[in-house]
């Protein structure tokens, strides 16, 4: 398969007033076509920062650095004019909370062919069959009537299945999904993961899917990287990753899961602004040793996966 995304030592940091806040460090994946990506972990991890920065949206606050690479050219050294064009056309941006997504003035047709006038010189008509057809293949029983809705007459389950419309009407070779789940109830999940289905199989893009929900990227990805405060500590095949976890922190997360007893990792994540010497997961590690807090542990191959912890290391 043909690489889509390679992002190569991304770190992303915040000045806030005389502080700076470093959200991201140094952290490498790579996505090829027709793949899924997921990245995982608690809240405020810094996962969907990285999407923001392969999207191009992060705020003028922001010191990054690294390499954004998509179909070989570096996004970060694109103009916002070039972004532009490349989001809605080539990439399409799923952003949590479709009730923000959408516009309550438009009625849903109106913004779902938005993309393919902006982008294309297609005329309104042309868009229009073309906005039936998607949501006739995204399985809407009447697609026209559905286009004529405006978003307070649809479920946040229905609306966010519109926001996946309108990111991929134009067939997009790379799709970045940020928690497109959250506050969904389980039977409009499982809309949207069906939907995420049939994209894989019929369009063959490449997804980076953002989430918090394991079970959810268990299902969808082919390959998970799990976050931790910033930084990537464990990276590999999804089912070998939760068929044979190697970073305590992973395992702690799998541990939460409803069919492992819903068991919580002790303590919480520290805020971005601390640093320290060590594994930054090492207060709260069941499993850690001496050296754990003394030294800053390396991303390593280990078996089939990347893992950053001293005791995989030590073995």
């Amino acid at each position: 398969m043909n690489r889509i995304l390679e992002v190569c030592k991304l770190s992303v940091s915040f000045i806030s007033g005389n502080e700076v806040v470093q959200a991201v460090n140094n952290v490498s994946f790579d996505i090829s076509q027709g793949d899924i990506f997921a990245l995982v972990g608690e809240t405020g991890c810094g996962k969907s920062v990285i999407a923001h920065a392969v999207a191009g949206l992060l705020p003028d606050n922001t010191v990054i650095s690294g390499e954004v690479n998509y179909k070989g050219q570096d996004l970060l050294e694109l103009s916002q004019q070039d972004l532009i064009a490349l989001r809605g056309q080539e990439i399409g941006i799923i952003l949590q909370n479709p009730s923000r997504a959408l516009n309550p003035l438009y009625t849903i047709g109106h913004q779902i062919r938005e993309p393919v006038l902006v982008h294309t010189m297609k005329t309104k008509d042309r868009a229009s069959r073309m906005v039936t057809a998607t949501l006739r293949k995204m399985g809407f029983f009447d697609p026209e009537s559905e286009a004529h809705r405006y978003p307070f007459e649809s479920s946040g389950g229905m609306n966010q299945r519109f926001v996946i419309a309108t990111s991929t009407i134009l067939s997009p070779d790379l799709l970045i999904a940020d928690e497109p789940t959250t506050g969904l109830d389980h039977s409009c999940i499982a809309d949207v993961i069906k939907e995420f289905e049939r994209i894989k199989k019929e369009e063959h893009c490449a997804m980076i899917l953002i989430t918090h929900d394991l079970t959810l990227a268990r299902t969808l990805a082919d390959r998970i990287g799990v976050m931790y405060s910033g930084e990537i500590v464990e990276m590999g095949e999804c089912k070998a990753v939760f068929s044979d976890t190697l970073h305590p922190y992973t395992r702690g997360l799998i541990g939460g899961l409803p069919e492992n007893g819903c068991t919580p990792i002790p303590g919480i994540s520290p805020p971005m602004s601390r640093r320290f010497p060590g594994c930054r997961f090492h207060p709260r590690c069941t499993e850690r040793m001496p050296i754990c807090g003394q030294v800053h542990p390396r991303l390593e191959v280990n078996g089939d996966r990347f893992v950053r912890c001293h005791l995989c290391h030590s073995h």
